[in-house]
């Protein structure tokens, strides 16, 4: 028996997953071989494509992730960027709030100061309106006292020149009553001469 006439058992490829052992030739058996080593290598091509095409799928996944890592990334980042835009828009908001709430109160109390001072004018001046009454009715009642007193000592010396009045009319009632008394006397004693005198012419 030859070689070509040998046949050896050898597993044939029958497109099912459970291959069938098939008796071959020698010349069979190399073309079986030849067969094998090419669907071989084609599986192998197969395999190598699938890993290639399975690794340009993970890179394009990878690359997919990244992609949306970094839109993740440039999400978080405007994100913050917008947070930290609105966070300095509130504090400078609150700043402007605070300014105006402050100048409100400057002017709150520069309108408490002035109304302050106007009411220190105004008690200023009705003090002074009152002191200037006070002296005013001061003058009063001292012109009303030297006019008084004035009247008072017209009064007395009024009284004085009565009182002088009717002691110089006591003074000449009294002369003339005495005047009058020194008459009669001269009168009398001028009767009682007369009198002797005639009674001496009688004799």
């Amino acid at each position: 028996m030859s070689n070509d006439d040998r046949t050896d058992d050898m597993i044939a490829p029958t497109g099912v997953s459970h291959p069938v052992r098939v008796q071959y030739s020698h010349g069979a058996q190399q073309e079986a071989r030849g067969i094998v080593a090419q669907e071989r290598i084609a599986q192998e091509r197969i395999a190598q494509e699938g890993i290639a095409q399975e690794r340009i799928a993970q890179e394009g996944i990878a690359q997919e992730r990244i992609a949306q890592e970094r839109i993740a990334q440039e999400r978080i980042a405007q994100e913050r960027i917008a947070q930290e835009r609105i966070a300095q828009e509130r504090i400078a908001q609150e700043g402007i709030a605070q300014e105006g709430i402050a100048q409100e109160r400057i002017a709150q109390e520069r309108i408490a100061q002035e109304r302050i001072a106007q009411e220190r004018i105004a008690q200023e001046g009705i003090a002074q309106e009152r002191i200037a009454q006070e002296r005013i009715a001061q003058e009063g009642i001292a012109q009303e006292r030297i006019a008084q007193e004035g009247i008072a000592q017209e009064r007395i010396a009024q009284e004085r020149i009565a009182q002088e009045r009717i002691a110089q009319e006591r003074i000449a009632q009294e002369r003339i009553a005495q005047e009058r008394i020194a008459q009669e006397r001269i009168a009398q004693e001028r009767i009682a001469q007369e009198g002797i005198a005639q009674e001496r012419r009688k004799k």
